[in-house]
């Protein structure tokens, strides 16, 4: 059975998947890490791991394209699909909401 939570998953899955490439996603910068407050390295692990996990599933779409709400919601789930660990999930998490709110 479907619980709402899954259901709610895949509809995302499948919202992101239909979306496509609305410019590239930004590379963390020293300026991005002071308008965010974020660290550099923080803002680097989570970009690779966009790249690479999230690249792997779907067309990679700019982080503006959700608000910092949306990829709250979104992410978790996608990060547990993907097997993502913990600590690359955070660090991603930190990339989507830096970028979404401050990235170009």
């Amino acid at each position: 059975m479907i619980t709402p939570r899954i259901a709610g998953l895949l509809a995302s899955a499948v919202i992101l998947t239909a979306c496509a490439t609305v410019g590239a996603p930004p590379e963390p910068t020293a300026d991005l890490a002071a308008r965010s407050g974020i660290a550099l390295e923080t803002l680097r692990r989570g970009n690779g791991v966009y790249l690479t996990q999230c690249g792997s599933y779907h067309a990679l779409i700019h982080p503006r394209k959700f608000k910092p709400e949306e990829w709250k919601v979104v992410a978790p789930g996608m990060c547990w699909n993907a097997g993502v660990n913990r600590a690359d999930g955070a660090a991603l998490m930190k990339y989507l909401l830096a970028a979404s709110r401050n990235g170009s």
